[in-house]
């Protein structure tokens, strides 16, 4: 656990370093598998193991797998009521991911209507950083106020939600 912001990315930057060194190992195939079968997710193995990897959150220490966890103050939510609309898809571009990595997990977007994405699960967290495009699976929500956000897990197993990043749009 690594409680509070200012921390974190450099040991995320510290892991990816001691990898590099190998004086951390990456998780092994079989790690991956069985990480991949316990998230029960929509993406693909390999789209799962490239998100992953580029976390640089989780690795071995004497063949031991850690996950890096940031703990950090809520974000304030807004004093709106949301009303969930209906499951959604769309392809955007990522404005601002400095809340990734926190629970829920953040995502503001450069999108016309929708300014952010939401996130309740886990294998989630992280998934993109700022300027990457994204393509988001989830349930769309509208506050009182008109702001309209994705929720990621709106449901325990989250079938059929998801974020992945993707080439840009042409």
């Amino acid at each position: 656990m690594v409680y509070g912001r200012d921390g974190f990315p450099e040991i995320r930057n510290l892991i990816k370093e001691l990898i590099q060194a190998k004086k951390l190992a990456t998780l092994q195939e079989k790690d991956w598998r069985d990480s991949y079968q316990r998230r029960s997710c929509d993406l693909n193995y390999s789209d799962y193991v490239w998100h992953e990897q580029r976390k640089y959150n989780k690795a071995l220490i004497n063949q031991r797998k850690f996950d890096l966890n940031l703990i950090d103050s809520p974000i304030k939510e807004r004093e709106a009521s949301f009303t969930k609309q209906q499951a959604i898809v769309i392809k955007t571009q990522v404005r601002d991911a400095e809340y990734a990595f926190d629970y829920p997990a953040r995502f503001y977007l450069k999108h016309e209507k929708i300014t952010e994405v939401l996130c309740y699960t886990a294998t989630y967290t992280g998934q993109a950083e700022a300027d990457e495009w994204i393509e988001v699976a989830g349930m769309l929500e509208v506050a009182s106020d008109g702001y309209q956000r994705i929720l990621v897990g709106s449901t325990r197993e989250a079938q059929g939600e998801y974020i992945k990043v993707i080439h840009p749009i042409s």
